[in-house]
């Protein structure tokens, strides 16, 4: 019995014309095979961050008086860093535990981040007046938050690129 949906997939005069036959009928599995279909979890994580870094790093670049404020108010408030912190560890465990591997190629950056992210999400949890005062002597400078917005733009584009021509290639 089809799953709700997949009726259309019911050829019987044709038994020749399903999915399942036109594989077999390859002699080999083809590249659209079902288990060449699951998109791997580098590729699933350059999909979600790469377009969540191209937002972040235009809106530095847009708003870079709002983004000033934002973290001139954000690092006064020490909950406000304990829960990036706590944020930021999550998400940088959760990179690893999807991908970690020490490739020399694109994928090297789907790593690094993680561990950027865990180590972030350390400090801010456990050294929080710490990570104020860097934050403080980092974002002091004018031009800080734009160089930070043309990175994390440079890395969110070439996250994207890389992880929605994955499902062309």
């Amino acid at each position: 019995m089809p799953a709700k949906g997949q009726e259309w997939f019911l050829l019987p005069e044709h038994p020749e014309l399903s999915p399942a036959s036109a594989w077999q009928r390859r002699g080999e599995r083809g590249a659209d095979a079902p288990e060449d279909r699951a998109m791997q979890p580098v590729v699933f994580i350059a999909r979600l961050v790469g377009p969540l870094f191209v937002v972040l790093g235009l809106g530095c670049l847009i708003n870079q008086t709002v983004y000033a404020d934002m973290i001139g108010q954000a690092i006064l408030v020490p909950v406000v860093i304990y829960l990036s912190g706590l944020m930021s560890f999550l998400a940088g465990v959760a990179m690893l535990n999807g991908y970690h591997a020490w490739t020399p190629d694109w994928r090297i950056i789907i790593t690094i981040l993680g561990w950027l992210l865990v180590i972030a999400g350390i400090i801010r949890i456990m050294l929080p007046t710490a990570a104020a005062v860097a934050a403080i002597s980092i974002y002091s400078e004018g031009y800080a938050i734009a160089i930070a917005g043309i990175i994390v733009l440079v890395i969110g584009g070439f996250l994207s690129f890389k992880g929605y021509r994955a499902a062309t290639t």
